[in-house]
């Protein structure tokens, strides 16, 4: 029997904020909620967006923001390079999902994005409430 194709879930920084503010395990939890073995990565523009808040958000933010990056760096979350010319980390996400040939979801809680990704047809992870993930599009 064929392994299933593991399906690379692409987190956003609302995404990862969110989720370190009500103190929840985002690894754990997208690997609980996607049926399969999942690949859990991020953009160097999400990472640049992380990093610019660890200098300049406000404490709380600030204070996220760092914890986030030590935890990328902890559990090994691959780290993917956006299309040459494309500066907006939105834009960014769904243009790499648009171009991967193996399944993407993108985590986020922006609801434009949302929106956009279900527009091109592609599937959604976010936060149901302080408990549990939905997926959407999927």
């Amino acid at each position: 029997m064929k392994p299933k194709t593991p399906v690379t879930v692409l987190v956003d920084t609302s995404f990862f904020l969110t989720i370190a503010r009500q103190r929840r395990n985002f690894h754990e939890e997208l690997r609980n909620a996607v049926t399969g073995p999942v690949n859990i990565a991020t953009t160097s523009g999400v990472v640049l967006e992380l990093q610019r808040l660890s200098r300049s958000g406000s404490s709380e933010t600030a204070r996220l923001a760092r914890m986030v990056l030590g935890l990328l760096e902890k559990k090994g979350i691959s780290l993917l390079e956006e299309m040459a010319g494309i500066s907006q980390v939105d834009t960014a996400l769904v243009a790499l999902a648009l171009e991967e040939k193996t399944p993407v979801l993108i985590a986020t809680l922006d609801r434009r994005l949302r929106e956009l990704l279900k527009r091109h047809g592609l599937g959604t992870v976010y936060p149901r409430g302080r408990k549990g993930l939905i997926l959407a599009g999927c």
